[in-house]
């Protein structure tokens, strides 16, 4: 949570300073440049040939806050989400499910179970299994060499509400996997 915080205040030119103390608490500031023209309304763009609706999606992220947040754009769409926090939790609620499951939404660097081994697993009860990658850490050489290799589609985080809801229904409606990582 802290490294995204981190990531987009400096995308934003932002500075955060933290100050600690013993038997006192630790105090975040964060300050970002004040913004001297008034902000456009700007339309959401809205994806032709682009469905949603009424799929089960799996959301394994250990970040309760990204998490909740994601439970909220998919379900707001129609989806039915599952959600876990722990590789090896995201890994019992698949197995329990598998037959409903059309997408996994993961993130690679989990608690119990790596979101690696997560997805092989996966992978070994269903190779056709839909899975899309969400993760602050695809930069990480391993973590690139393992999505090039299964053509696993990815999504960077932070993103934001419409890169999820587009990325997710592209990939449900995707047939074949390896094109679409190839257009993410």
């Amino acid at each position: 949570g802290l490294a995204n915080i981190r990531n987009l205040v400096e995308a934003n030119k932002g500075l955060i300073r933290l100050s600690s103390e013993p038997l006192v608490g630790t105090e975040v500031k964060i300050f970002l440049p004040q913004c001297r023209v008034p902000a456009k309304r700007v339309a959401a763009k809205v994806q032709k040939n682009v469905t949603s609706g009424q799929e089960t999606l799996l959301v394994i992220e250990p970040d309760q806050s990204v998490s909740r947040y994601a439970q909220l754009v998919l379900r707001s769409i129609g989806y039915t989400v599952l959600t876990a926090h722990t590789g090896d939790e995201g890994l019992a609620l698949y197995r329990k499910h598998q037959d409903d499951i059309d997408l996994v939404l993961t993130e690679l660097v989990l608690p119990k179970l790596p979101g690696q081994k997560l997805i092989d697993q996966i992978q070994g009860y269903n190779p056709n299994q839909k899975i899309l990658i969400c993760s602050a850490h695809l930069h990480f050489p391993r973590h690139a060499a393992f999505v090039s290799k299964n053509h696993v589609p990815t999504l960077s985080k932070p993103y934001q509400l419409e890169e999820l809801r587009h990325t997710v229904a592209t990939t449900l409606i995707s047939v074949d996997m390896k094109a679409i990582s190839k257009r993410l």
